[in-house]
């Protein structure tokens, strides 16, 4: 049997811990990057629907002027409600914290019925967040 200790088993499930709560996301290099840049503070969020109402997007805009995009799939326009209902939990924060927005919205989602609309909506929000981040970064 391993002879681990206790301490080192500690050490090694807080590594987890961190990758689970959004650290080394990206590559060391583009994490620095993304660490350097002014904040992307969400200040509108708004869904645009076309197609007889099946496809919907989702952008975010933030104060920096930057606005990223987010796509669902097509099915109903219940997910342009729930956007509506999560907005108060993005506007006013930091775009850049991506897996921490997701947290919070899931979190909030999740308190209700998890799946369908709700999930459709926050899948557009993370969507347009990285469309949002790529753009700050001047990459694809």
């Amino acid at each position: 049997m391993n002879d681990l200790k206790r301490r080192d088993f500690l050490k090694t499930a807080g590594l987890g811990s961190a990758a689970a709560l959004g650290a080394g996301i990206f590559p060391a290099d583009i994490q620095a990057e993304v660490d350097a840049m002014d904040p992307l503070i969400i200040n509108k969020i708004e869904t645009v629907t076309f197609k007889k109402g099946h496809w919907s997007w989702v952008r975010l805009h933030t104060n920096q002027g930057v606005m990223g995009l987010g796509e669902t799939y097509p099915l109903t326009n219940a997910q342009n409600g729930a956007v509506k209902d999560l907005a108060r939990v993005v506007i006013g924060k930091d775009a850049r914290n991506i897996e921490r927005i997701w947290r919070d919205l899931y979190g909030r989602a999740s308190y209700n019925v998890t799946g369908g609309a709700e999930m459709r909506a926050i899948s557009a929000i993370n969507i347009a967040q990285y469309d949002l981040l790529g753009k700050a970064l001047g990459v694809p």
